[in-house]
Order: structure tokens, then C-alpha cells, then sequence
């Protein structure tokens, strides 16, 4: 099984952040797309508890159902 490694940072100015970026060389390797991410539980947070959770995600040209 392939690793996922997933992270968000929040409050970030993209526009500096890629001119930084293409001053030390680095070059764009996907485009930027918007996803869409919900994730599922029971009432009773049965998941949380054990540490996972069910996530339906959007990238745009696929849709993907995740036990974590």
C-alpha cells in the first residue's frame, strides 16, 4: 500500500511563497486544483475513538471513499 502523507498550512501568501519557490529552482509538478474533502463518522464518534475516520474526497476528475 502506497503512503500518504497529508498536510494543510493555513494563512500562507501563496503569491510569496512561489516566488520563493522559483528563486531557489523549483518547478511546478501538478497544477493546483481545488478538492473537496468530507469526512464521516457515527453518532457515537466510533472512528474518532479508534483514531480513524471515512473520508469522501472531489479532486475534480475522480472521487475517492478512504477508511483511515
Amino acid at each position: 500500500m502506497e503512503t500518504e502523507i497529508e498536510a494543510k498550512f493555513l494563512d500562507v501568501d501563496l503569491t510569496e511563497l512561489r516566488a520563493k519557490l522559483e528563486k531557489i529552482g523549483a518547478t511546478l509538478e501538478h497544477p493546483e486544483r481545488p478538492m473537496r474533502r468530507k469526512t464521516y463518522d457515527d453518532k457515537l464518534a466510533s472512528l474518532r475513538k479508534i483514531g480513524g475516520w471515512v473520508r469522501l474526497r472531489d479532486e475534480g476528475d475522480k472521487t475517492t471513499l478512504s477508511y483511515k
